[in-house]
């Protein structure tokens, strides 16, 4: 662990650019750069003029979002089966156990016990 971080402040400080940072990570998009992301909140906090003007920050979110969404679209397609057996009745189930389509069982990775840790601390065993 580092010692540049001694304060309470300095740590739950450092925690939300942790919590930020996972944020970021989990919903990343193409192109994102965190020199942007720190400017824009040096410049927030600071209460500075915005860099960018806001209806062409809306524009960019608007167009990001549309790529996310396609990106998801596209992902979903390759994803999805091409059949489906809604197996709320006695019937269907039947039909589908009768059918030559079959599901895998997932691997143990997927299904197995799991431990999570804290965000940032390792599990060094």
């Amino acid at each position: 662990m580092s010692d540049n971080f001694t304060t309470d402040a300095e740590k739950a400080s450092y925690g939300i650019g942790l919590q930020m940072g996972e944020q970021l990570k989990s919903n990343p998009f193409e192109g994102l750069n965190l020199n942007s992301v720190f400017e824009g909140m040096k410049d927030a906090y600071a209460g500075s003029a915005f860099q960018v003007e806001i209806p062409e920050i809306q524009a960019a979110f608007e167009k990001i979002n549309e790529e996310i969404q396609a990106r998801r679209e596209e992902e979903a397609k390759v994803l999805s089966l091409p059949w489906y057996y809604n197996i709320s009745n006695w019937d269907n189930l039947r039909n589908y156990l009768g059918s030559e389509n079959k599901l895998d069982r997932p691997s143990k990775d997927l299904l197995g016990y799991h431990e999570w840790n804290l965000i940032g601390e390792d599990n060094e065993e």
